[in-house]
């Protein structure tokens, strides 16, 4: 069916009737086939005809074609395909995350440390989904300690918990378990969260004894019952929501509209 629409939609071209439909629908079929240079170039011609801007949807193409040289070990082709990206959407997140997955293969993580935090200072949603990958980079640098600096930086500006419990993790390594508490405690008030609660629940049975504990323990099984059945990445456009983060939503084929989600039980 596939096939017969698409010959159908390219004999209009070839008449010049309903261009600019024709264009957008062989864009879609392309998608669906997964034939990136096809969509890549229906799309090129559908800005020219139309005037539109479809750029963002262009640059995430080439990603998906650069996604394939990376995984093929494919360094030219990876770089051409993420150069257009870039030409076409200069603050991709899902570009400069691949140029960082590439560094870090290249055990090179300086670079990647930079192309992570360009991700993330693009489009701060994303920092849940980069953050643990940024801190094993830092980690393997001459310079770990820059990543508590950066985290400091973030915690002024981001609004989830995710920076909050690394940011308490660094604590309880470097200066205890009282005042990574107390942090975490104190940033509760502000971001009321079940994964914050969470944390300081499971460390607060630690020196917990009798009947407190148990209670505890009852209240760590519950909200670690509610996290583990709870969606994680949500889309904007449609509502889809699950575990796994996806450029296209599997729901409307939107793209880059699924972000982490926000809200007490969530980011």
């Amino acid at each position: 069916l596939l096939d017969r629409a698409e010959d159908l939609y390219k004999e209009l071209l070839e008449r010049n009737m309903m261009v600019t439909e024709a264009l957008s629908q062989l864009v879609e079929i392309y998608q669906q086939e997964q034939d990136w240079d096809d969509a890549i170039a229906s799309c090129q011609q559908l800005d020219k005809h139309s005037g539109e801007n479809n750029g963002e949807l262009i640059a995430q193409f080439y990603c998906e074609l650069a996604e394939k040289e990376l995984d093929g070990n494919h360094t030219d082709a990876f770089s051409q395909h993420i150069e257009s990206a870039l030409q076409y959407d200069p603050r991709s997140v899902r570009a400069n995350f691949l140029l960082a997955e590439q560094a870090k293969r290249q055990h090179d993580c300086h670079k990647a440390i930079d192309y992570y935090q360009m991700a993330i200072s693009h489009e701060m949603e994303y920092l849940p989904v980069i953050i643990e990958a940024l801190q094993g980079c830092y980690e393997l640098t001459d310079k770990p300690e820059q990543m508590s600096a950066y985290l400091d930086e973030i915690l002024k500006e981001y609004k989830g918990i995710t920076p909050v419990i690394y940011k308490t993790e660094e604590l309880l390594t470097k200066v205890g378990e009282r005042e990574a508490m107390t942090f975490i405690a104190e940033q509760i008030k502000h971001k009321p969260s079940v994964r914050g609660l969470q944390w300081l629940v499971k460390h607060s049975l630690i020196k917990s004894e009798g009947r407190a504990r148990e209670n505890l323990t009852i209240l760590l099984d519950l909200m670690t019952s509610l996290l583990e059945n709870n969606p994680v990445y949500g889309c904007q456009n449609c509502g889809f929501s699950g575990k796994s983060l996806h450029w296209q939503c599997p729901g409307c084929k939107q793209w880059n509209t699924i972000k982490p989600i926000k809200g007490i039980v969530a980011e």
